[in-house]
């Protein structure tokens, strides 16, 4: 789009702008501002991305509203459009885009923040000669900032030969490294990974040495050149379920030419939780503040709740505006050592790749999130490869595909958005690879019912001209420096803010001259855990009090209650010679401390003492003693060491039922477990508003969830399910070892709660009376069968739940049922729940008989005391095996004869039932026979 000696007068102003963290009242002030009168988007699906408020026809009335016309154009100049069309036809429909619009400025609206990394910046390469481009990105959030279409490409060159140049100089210094190093050929995967095992058994201090590091690094490097791969447009959704969560690693191949690594086992349990402590000793923990601007143009400070680090020698980091060289305020880096530099070769191994900085993230809790975004920073290159490590607690990893998918697949039926999940559990390692960040989006979700920490190490090559760490800016920003900082003068400004910091101050963690270091006294409750962190100071006029309730929103782990600030009296000591009042001004209180910029947190009066009795509340490493199961109604959880090392790392907490005058109500019709696991998200829950459904869930991994009950039958009663959408009449041989993993995940579930409620016992199964909920779910129980109100306790609940595996069928035993073809024998027979019906009650506990009064069997079970006398401790299994197989043999052997079919023997009517998959089928054939 050259001007052509054009006069000015006789070019049509075209400006081009992506989404950004900005309200959509500002994007139509500034658009109005310039007098646009069309925005045309060319975004190929809207609804991709944070701004959920930039589409839609609530989008199109606003700009109404403010006198500009709204047009898509996303299905014909899309990104893959751009990427695929030619440049012909591209150019006749831009030429048809602009006969169509109205006359006066048009703005053409893509997905990236900045021109060169969106496909805007190639459309309008295209446009007509008359066309004048201005290229808008925001300086804040509240200004613009305009570059020409030639600045934008010369930019845009600047910054990719930056890039390259130095990432051919790191590569050819590993290059250099690796031949230093060894001149052997190449390792096979069988022999390196041995000698780096037999290293490790022989003498574990010396792993991470030399001839182990190169021992690690070919091992890695070996398992990346022969990893099978999964091919997403391949298999079925239950293959691709059992692909990511059966512990082999794979080279995952999506849509797009889109590949991904996928290493879940990459360190051992012991090597990740000794990797976790050492970076909480080494690597102080940051909480950046960032600054927002409202509508009406007021300055909001918000601190991320998510901490961060970065680890890098070459390069820092600006802490906000990330997509430029902003330096107003930048990361105390920590720099590399021998510890982080040996990590991050073998990571390089792994992904095929090379890097130059970690960047940490630290979710305190399963609250803690990260909303839809590509990695899009400048100083990533164009197509960046990202790793990432993960370190304590599973989280969930969601990608979602920028435009919707409209291959074939044979499995999947139909087209639209791709949703992937990708369950991230301590010492996993996840590769972004090629056209990930191109042609997908990706997301931390929220995780109710995660209590403990993570760490996030991404790896990552950056470069970025302006962010050269020890060196000023280039005289050429200079000028471009003095406008950025005028136009961002009505932001708050630190006059000491530093921007780079010295290596020796990082490695020991110390504040710098705009920061504050808190620190837990040694009194602090060992039960919530709590690290040194980084905050930034507020400002000038903010009290002590403000500062602390900043501080327990943003920082302190949830439930860690009311916290005290104090002044420490030495950098030795860590208990505080006097405590901050809540009207202290802590500018004052900082000026008069004896440590720098430091202060030390402790709980608030009794607040110690009562975590500590909470914690002891809600400890789970109380092993169950005596009988705790159920008549066999509980499978084993030995055979799923993934979900045992997930559930260890997250335990259960307290068992605290949401009270139902505070939440959303769980309705009595439609699929309730459906509906609480799709809210269940923080993603999911903005655009649904119905967050309070949350609540309800107890306890969850990265594929299961257990719930609450709206309405508890018993004094424990919870819903077991997977978390992906699966109807349970869709459950077939694949979906065999999902349950029993679901079997599992209730047996650690329920351990849980035997070793905090001893003198209970639990069950868990399908209650194969069918109930409104159509999303494959399980019940987990204790069989007292209390409920907290009475009346919730129906007959038809007290029938189902005490009726043996004929109507409360074990989940092992469904799992083998399903793979061997009979997963439809679930489902109760209308003549077996009859016969149920009519039968006396009778307590299941002591085994008295009640006939008909349901209301006096309630009130007894109230103050039943008793439980069958179990067997011995040897015969428990089979006795439950025998239980569960022959307890409905039984029972319909004695409706068949009942209904006068006893003369053809008890043989003919075993083979019946077993050839007719039923009490229906088998009273069919003897029909027929006779």
């Amino acid at each position: 789009a050259a001007d052509g000696g054009r006069r000015s007068a006789d070019l049509r102003p075209v400006y081009t702008i992506g989404t950004w963290r900005v309200s959509r009242e500002i994007y139509i002030w500034q658009l109005s501002r310039l007098g646009v009168t069309q925005l045309n988007d060319v975004r190929g699906n809207p609804k991709a991305g944070r701004q959920e408020d930039l589409y839609g026809k609530e989008l199109a009335r606003a700009l109404q509203a403010a006198g500009i016309r709204y047009e898509y154009w996303g299905d014909r100049l899309g990104e893959e459009q751009a990427e695929t069309a030619e440049e012909n036809t591209l150019r006749c429909i831009l030429k048809g885009m602009l006969a169509a619009a109205t006359s006066g400025p048009l703005c053409i609206l893509g997905h990236m923040h900045e021109p060169d990394k969106c496909h805007r910046l190639r459309l309008a390469g295209l446009l007509p000669s008359h066309c004048q481009v201005h290229h808008l990105h925001w300086e804040d959030h509240q200004t613009l900032a305009t570059m020409s279409h030639s600045e934008a490409q010369g930019k845009s060159s600047r910054c990719r030969d930056f890039f390259q140049r130095r990432k051919d100089e790191e590569q050819r210094r590993r290059l250099a490294e690796r031949a230093q190093a060894s001149a052997s050929p190449a390792p096979s995967l069988v022999s390196e990974r041995g000698r780096w095992e037999a290293r490790r058994r022989r003498n574990p201090e010396s792993a991470w040495k030399a001839e182990g590091l190169r021992a690690a690094v070919g091992a890695a490097a070996a398992e990346a050149a022969a990893l099978p791969t999964l091919s997403w447009e391949e298999v079925t959704p239950s293959e691709w379920e059992e692909g990511l969560r059966d512990g082999k690693s794979r080279r995952i191949l999506l849509p797009w030419d889109t590949e991904l690594l996928w290493y879940p086992r990459f360190l051992e349990e012991k090597e990740s939780a000794e990797l976790e402590s050492h970076i909480y000793e080494r690597v102080p923990i940051y909480h950046p503040t960032y600054h927002f601007q409202t509508a009406g143009g007021v300055v909001e400070e918000k601190v991320n709740r998510k901490g961060q680090a970065k680890i890098c020698d070459d390069f820092n980091f600006s802490v906000q505006y990330s997509s430029r060289g902003d330096t107003a305020a930048l990361y105390e880096l920590t720099p590399f050592e021998s510890w982080s530099r040996q990590l991050l070769r073998r990571v390089e191994a792994a992904s095929e790749s090379v890097f130059n900085a970690i960047w940490l993230n630290h979710y305190r809790d399963g609250t803690v999130t990260i909303h839809w975004h590509t990695d899009s920073d400048e100083g990533l290159g164009p197509d960046p490869i990202i790793g990432s490590l993960s370190l304590g607690s599973g989280r969930d990893f969601c990608l979602k595909s920028k435009r919707p998918w409209e291959g074939a697949n044979r499995s999947r039926g139909g087209t639209g958005i791709i949703h992937i999940t990708v369950p991230l559990l301590s010492g996993s390692l996840f590769v972004m690879g090629r056209n990930s960040q191109t042609h997908w989006l990706h997301a931390v979700p929220a995780m109710e019912g995660v209590r403990t920490e993570r760490l996030n190490l991404t790896f990552r090559f950056y470069a970025h001209e302006d962010l050269v760490a020890g060196e000023a800016a280039p005289e050429e920003n200079c000028e471009k420096e003095k406008v950025s900082t005028r136009q961002r003068a009505a932001l708050p400004q630190k006059d000491d803010e530093p921007s780079t910091r010295d290596a020796a101050e990082a490695s020991k963690g110390s504040p710098g001259p705009g920061r504050v270091l808190l620190r837990p006294v040694e009194s602090w409750p060992a039960e919530i855990p709590m690290r040194p962190v980084l905050v930034d100071r507020p400002s000038s006029d903010a009290t002590v009090g403000d500062f602390t309730r900043r501080v327990v929103e943003a920082v302190l782990p949830t439930g860690a209650g009311a916290v005290r600030l104090a002044v420490p009296s030495s950098a030795e000591e860590s208990e505080g010679q006097r405590i901050l009042s809540d009207e202290e001004q802590l500018s004052a209180a900082l000026a008069g401390s004896p440590v720098p910029r430091t202060l030390l947190l402790l709980p608030a009066s009794d607040q110690s003492r009562l975590l500590a009795q909470r914690g002891a509340r809600e400890g789970s490493a109380v092993s169950p003693s005596g009988c705790w199961i159920w008549r066999g109604m509980l499978g084993h959880d030995g055979s799923c060491a993934d979900l045992q090392r997930e559930v260890a790392g997250n335990p259960p907490g307290p068992y605290s039922p949401p009270d139902p005058g505070q939440v959303v109500p769980v309705p009595d019709w439609g699929d309730w477990v459906r509906e609480v696991l799709q809210c269940s998200s923080s993603i999911q829950r903005k655009s649904k508003g119905k967050g309070q459904l949350s609540r309800y869930i107890f306890h969850q991994t990265s594929e299961f969830a257990a719930l609450y009950m709206g309405r508890p039958k018993s004094s424990v009663h919870l819903i077991v399910a997977p978390k992906r959408p699966l109807l349970r009449m869709d459950a077939g041989p694949s979906e065999g070892p999902l349950v029993e993993r679901l079997a599992s995940y209730a047996h650690l579930i329920a351990r849980h709660f035997a070793g905090i409620m001893p003198g209970l016992r639990f069950a868990a199964g399908l209650r194969r009376r069918s109930g409104a909920s159509r999303q494959l779910h399980a019940h987990l129980l204790s069989m007292d069968l209390v409920a907290p109100r009475p009346m919730d306790l129906e007959r038809r609940h007290f029938l189902d739940f005490t009726g043996g595996p004929s109507h409360f069928m074990p989940l092992m035993a469904w799992a083998r049922s399903l793979m061997e073809g009979s997963g439809a024998s679930a489902q109760a027979s209308s003549a077996s729940t009859s016969l149920r019906e009519v039968e006396a009650l009778q307590c299941h506990r002591c085994g008295h008989l009640f006939g008909d009064a349901m209301q006096e069997l309630i009130l007894h079970l109230g103050r039943c005391r008793e439980w069958p006398a179990e067997s011995k401790a040897k015969n428990q299994v089979k006795d439950a095996c025998q239980a569960q197989n022959e307890e409905p043999t039984r029972r319909d052997l004695e409706f068949l004869a009942e209904m006068g079919f006893g003369g053809c023997g008890q043989q003919r009517l075993r083979s019946a039932l077993e050839a007719g998959g039923g009490l229906e089928g088998a009273i069919s054939m003897l029909v027929a026979v006779e």
